[in-house]
């Protein structure tokens, strides 16, 4: 008789001979990982054979052009400081102390121009002097302005330019009462009527001082002679 120890025994080596085989199985199956191809060297002996980069047309273009230098700074003006100077009866700020001067790189750039003011100049200005100005200048470019003007006016033909334009302040003419016309005639008429009261005012002034001045001339030989009146009493 066979005991019971030895049939469970023998089941028990079929059953890992099984699970053995089982689990053994799969890797058997599966191919093997292939390695990445390496490049293969070449030989001493075959040469080396390189393709040159291709180069853009942008690459080439902009070889091409030649460098521009970069623009100059502008020179700075020359302080009439040196730098470190005291600027005294400058300071306005109370309980501060007085400015001092810097470097002509320290100031900003707008302070440079401050004083580069540029004359603008009327359309009467702008024809060339004034024939009953001061200056002699100015009146000989009125002069010749009115010459080249009369010449003009001969070769064209045209009579009316050889009227005597009388200014707007001074004729005696209805302007318009509605439109963008009468805006424009009114303005007209005020900057005309301000130019002429300035140009007034700005000789006015002018006379005022000569006549000053020469008070002041005819006073002095008064007073030497009436001191040499006394001396000789």
């Amino acid at each position: 008789m066979i005991c019971s120890r030895c049939i469970k025994r023998s089941i028990f080596s079929r059953l890992q001979s099984q699970s053995r085989a089982f689990t053994s199985t799969p890797f058997l199956s599966t191919p093997p990982p292939t390695l990445p191809s390496t490049p293969s060297t070449p030989s001493p002996s075959s040469p080396l054979t390189t393709n040159p980069p291709t180069t853009t047309t942008t690459a080439t273009a902009t070889s091409s052009k030649p460098s521009q230098p970069a623009p100059k700074a502008a020179p700075l003006p020359t302080s009439s400081t040196p730098a470190g100077t005291i600027l005294k009866g400058l300071n306005f700020f109370k309980a501060k102390d007085e400015p001092v001067a810097m470097r002509e790189d320290e100031y900003p750039e707008w302070l440079w121009h401050c004083l580069d003011v540029k004359k603008v100049v009327d359309g009467d200005d702008a024809e060339g002097g004034d024939e009953f100005s001061k200056s002699k200048k100015l009146r000989r470019q009125a002069a010749k302005t009115k010459r080249k003007a009369t010449e003009r006016a001969l070769l064209s033909g045209d009579p009316s330019l050889l009227e005597v334009k009388v200014p707007i302040q001074q004729q005696s003419i209805d302007l318009a009462s509605e439109g963008e016309e009468a805006l424009d005639q009114r303005d007209h008429l005020k900057k005309a009527m301000r130019t002429e009261r300035r140009a007034k005012i700005k000789e006015g002034n002018y006379l005022k001082e000569t006549r000053e001045d020469d008070a002041k001339v005819k006073e002095i030989p008064i007073t030497e002679t009436a001191r040499a009146v006394k001396t000789n009493r």
